[in-house]
Formats: C-alpha cells, sequence, structure tokens
C-alpha cells in the first residue's frame, strides 16, 4: 500500500530530486528512474508472497522460480540495452518482476486456493488514481506542495474505500498504541 505513493511520488519528483542531490550531469537518469521505480510494488508483493511459499515448505520452489526470473532478465536485457540504453534495463527489471510475480502466485493459488489479490490491490490503486487525478488538477501548486497534498489525500482516501479490513485495522490500533 505504501509502495504505491512513493513509485508515484518518484515519478512525479524524479527530476527535481535527481537535480537537486546529483545536478544536471546526471539528468538522463530522470526518465529510467521514472520507469525503474515501479518494480517497487511488485518488489514488495514479490517479497511477502516468498515468505508465504517458506511458511508452507515450498524453497525449491522459489529458487526455480527465480532461475526463470533471471533467466528472463538476462535475455531481456541482451535485447534491451543496446536498444533502448537505462530506459530499456529499467523496464527490464519491471517485467523480471513480473515474471517471478506469476509463478509465484500461482504456486500460492495451487498450495493455498484463491488468493483475493484483486481485493488487495484494487482498492489501493483507485486510491493513488484519485490521488493523480487531484494532483493533475492542482497542478499549477508548486511541485512540493503537491507532493505533500498527495501523501495527505491517499492517506484519507485509504480508510475511506476501505482498504483496511477488520484484522489490519486491528494491528494498525496497536501499533499506533505503541
Amino acid at each position: 500500500i505504501l509502495s504505491l505513493p512513493i513509485a508515484l511520488g518518484v515519478t512525479l519528483l524524479a527530476e527535481p530530486l535527481i537535480l537537486l542531490f546529483f545536478g544536471e550531469a546526471y539528468a538522463p537518469a530522470i526518465r529510467p528512474l521514472q520507469l525503474l521505480i515501479w518494480f517497487l510494488p511488485l518488489s514488495y508483493v514479490n517479497g511477502v508472497t516468498q515468505y508465504v511459499l517458506i511458511a508452507i515448505n515450498r524453497q525449491r520452489f522459489i529458487t526455480v522460480a527465480f532461475l526463470l526470473g533471471a533467466g528472463f532478465n538476462l535475455l531481456a536485457n541482451l535485447y534491451a540495452i543496446p536498444r533502448y540504453g537505462m530506459e530499456g534495463a529499467a523496464v527490464t527489471t519491471v517485467l523480471s518482476e513480473i515474471v517471478l510475480l506469476v509463478p509465484f502466485l500461482l504456486q500460492v493459488r495451487l498450495r493455498l486456493g484463491g488468493v483475493p489479490f484483486s481485493l488487495a490491490t484494487l482498492r489501493p490503486l483507485l486510491a493513488l488514481g484519485i490521488t493523480l487525478a487531484a494532483l493533475a488538477f492542482l497542478n499549477a501548486l508548486p511541485l512540493w506542495w503537491l507532493a505533500g497534498l498527495g501523501i495527505g489525500l491517499y492517506l484519507i482516501l485509504l480508510p475511506i474505500l476501505r482498504v483496511f479490513d477488520g484484522d489490519d485495522k486491528a494491528l494498525l490500533r496497536r501499533l499506533v498504541a505503541r
């Protein structure tokens, strides 16, 4: 849930962040960063899914899935980098996470039954979409204001769209109480 606004924020703020921290010499890295950051939400899902597979004693399957992902990554980079440079490498990294995600989710579905993947992703994606639409509407504001407004709006939308179920709410209350 948190990786989505991080990915959106980095996409929108890549240029000022790179120029601020690294200078004009690193301007060619702006577009690759905007593409590459979208590996983050997929990577988070893959990480949690790996722990599920470990919990059900499917470590060998994880190894096979990683070999598949690494093979795809190697072949795709051999094609993409000479033709598209850094942008090709960034897109290949995102696609490699998808290549890894598919067998992970299939294995979880096979071993544990249906995974409510769409329910777990649709509401946060809807919150992200509404946030992006609001930011587009308010685009005359300074970029840093938009970033703050975007974070605030996204966090407000999560409970409104009922992203968290009862178990999630109880966990959040316990964390806040600490």
